[in-house]
């Protein structure tokens, strides 16, 4: 009896021990069960964005995307403008940083990023850019004259202050500081002795350049203004010989005359205030003939020449027009005359 118990009691431990096997079984079972949904709910992926400076600048700023090491990335992309919907249709037109994790804005305003992990959650991060200053700098230019000389004056201003004035004679392209005269910080203009085109360069405070071409204009050729009226008289094109042989290019040639009734006139519009000029005999007068030029500004005489003879040689002038709006030229001959007197290098300065 004792044995067949024994028997049976093992029989009945053995069942136990094998339903307490089975139920530890589905027990450990049952907990992997319950903890494997937990492992496939993936987190999105943290990420910042830096910019490589918030200085003032005329560059792109670069913007970098920070990720923690052992973050697995599948995607980033990127686009202009602030975005913070994660669909793929306000993503068509992004480009891809997955590999170098930064790009460059060139102008300020909002960028987005979107971040996609191997588990396909999605980040999205905005970024504002706010100190690229690609903007030249305001300059105004003008001048004036006065004996002779120009004037040049320089306004500029911008934002970022104004780190450089320079000059230079000549229409140039140039950007170089190296190829202007440098104004000093307090200089406001220049002076030039010289007609012509002047380039002034201006930066301001981060090195935005604006070139501005001034022309002075020191002084007017009376010869390349269009006559008002004449007699007798004319803006002549070519060379002609005076008294002494040598040749005279492009003169004011006015006939000489008793009655005075030859002459030239132009019209000057009150802009300038001098006139200066080289009067000359030409080889055609006789050599018993006096002659001389009157010049009349609005009427009134303003200028005589000394009667010049045979022996004469040219006579300079330079007077005072006061911004007449007319000034006439006659020519006189003290007999009935044949020749012409001759002006050259007649210059109006304003």
């Amino acid at each position: 009896m004792c044995y067949d118990v024994g028997i049976n009691q093992q029989k009945i431990g053995g069942i136990v021990m094998k339903k307490l096997v089975l139920s530890t079984a589905l027990l450990v079972l049952g907990v992997a069960t319950l903890a494997t949904p937990a492992k496939a709910a993936k987190k999105a992926t943290k990420f910042s964005l830096t910019p490589s400076t918030t200085a003032v600048t005329r560059k792109s700023v670069r913007v970098s995307v920070a990720v923690k090491k052992k973050a697995k990335i599948k995607e980033i992309r990127y686009r202009a403008g602030k975005v913070t919907k994660k669909a793929n249709k306000y993503w068509k037109r992004a480009k891809s940083i997955t590999k170098k994790k930064s790009f460059s804005a060139p102008y300020n305003g909002w960028y987005s990023v979107r971040l996609k992990n191997k588990a396909g959650k999605y980040t999205v991060r905005n970024i504002q850019v706010q100190c690229i200053d690609k903007t030249a700098p305001s300059v105004k230019t003008d001048y004036s004259v006065a004996n002779k000389v120009g004037t040049v004056s320089v306004s500029a201003w911008d934002n970022n202050g104004i780190s450089y004035i320079g000059y230079q004679k000549g229409w140039l392209k140039s950007k170089k500081k190296a190829d202007y005269t440098a104004m000093q910080n307090d200089q406001k203009s220049f002076q030039v002795t010289t007609p012509g085109y002047y380039t002034v360069c201006v930066k301001d405070g981060v090195g935005n350049t604006y070139l501005a071409y001034q022309y002075v204009e020191l002084w007017k050729d009376l010869w390349s203004l269009k006559p008002f009226d004449s007699e007798s008289a004319e803006n002549y094109e070519g060379a002609m010989e005076d008294r002494w042989g040598n040749s005279v290019t492009n003169p004011i040639r006015v006939a000489a005359r008793e009655k005075g009734d030859r002459y030239i006139e132009y019209s000057l519009d009150g802009k300038y205030t001098r006139l200066s000029g080289e009067i000359i005999r030409s080889d055609e007068i006789k050599d018993y003939e006096n002659t001389w030029i009157q010049i009349i500004a609005d009427g009134v005489l303003i200028y005589q020449s000394p009667k010049m003879n045979y022996k004469t040689k040219p006579v300079s002038f330079d007077i005072a027009i006061n911004r007449a709006k007319y000034v006439k030229i006659v020519a006189y001959s003290d007999d009935s005359g044949w020749g012409n007197m001759l002006i050259t290098n007649a210059k109006l300065y304003n």
